[in-house]
């Protein structure tokens, strides 16, 4: 388990992710998040002697917040493409995926910049308790859906198959449904405006279940 909080003060908003006892950081990579990576949140600020990393989401809406408003299967289908694909990207640049955050709480749309961002945490060992592919599935079943879902049943049933091979997962994707690529643009998500209000449905998360055939 990791300590990641959402802390409001005034116009600040934050994550801060807290390292405990255990936690090693990995200072080359705190230093790397302070530059910036493109498809993660920036380090905004570190005080490793009291252990704390901290993150700005200013003019960023949580993706869980998104999801829970309701969306259609082809605005999913663009938003998971896209994560997907910072995943693939980070895992050729060298990272370790086992200290990506693939929660939907901390997955965040900028509304400025119009892309996806996601949360790594510099530690050394993370000991992630989740495959890739089962953390996508929760990921998944945090949705509320607007209409048919069956591509989106397609796709989680075989990436429930794939576990942790993202360039395997990317392929079933493409290849889902009519078989045509999906776009993967941001210009082809709305976002919610700077500064509206966003309105959150509260009822639980749906749970997709998978029939075998035959």
């Amino acid at each position: 388990m990791f300590d990641l909080r959402l802390v409001e003060d005034g116009s600040n908003r934050n994550v801060v992710f807290g390292l405990g006892l255990t936690k090693v950081p990995d200072m080359d990579l705190v230093g790397r998040l302070k530059r910036g990576i493109r498809g993660l949140l920036k380090v905004q600020a570190e005080d490793i002697d009291e252990g704390v990393i901290v993150y700005s989401i200013a003019h960023r809406i949580q993706l869980s917040q998104m999801l829970s408003a309701g969306v259609s299967e082809k605005t999913f289908m663009l938003c998971f493409s896209g994560i997907l694909r910072t995943m693939r990207r980070l895992e050729i640049s060298g990272l370790d995926l086992s200290n990506l955050v693939i929660d939907p709480k901390f997955i965040f749309f900028d509304v400025k910049e119009r892309q996806y961002e996601m949360i790594m945490l510099p530690i050394k060992n993370s000991h992630m308790d989740r495959s890739i592919g089962s953390k996508l599935l929760l990921l998944i079943g945090s949705a509320k859906f607007i209409g048919p879902v069956d591509r989106i049943a397609k796709v989680a049933k075989a990436i429930s198959a794939e576990e942790t091979d993202v360039s395997k997962m990317l392929i079933t994707l493409r290849n889902s449904g009519d078989g045509r690529p999906i776009k993967t643009h941001v210009d082809e998500v709305k976002p919610v405006d700077d500064g509206a209000e966003v309105k959150v449905d509260f009822e639980p998360n749906i749970i997709i279940e998978f029939k075998e055939e035959g």
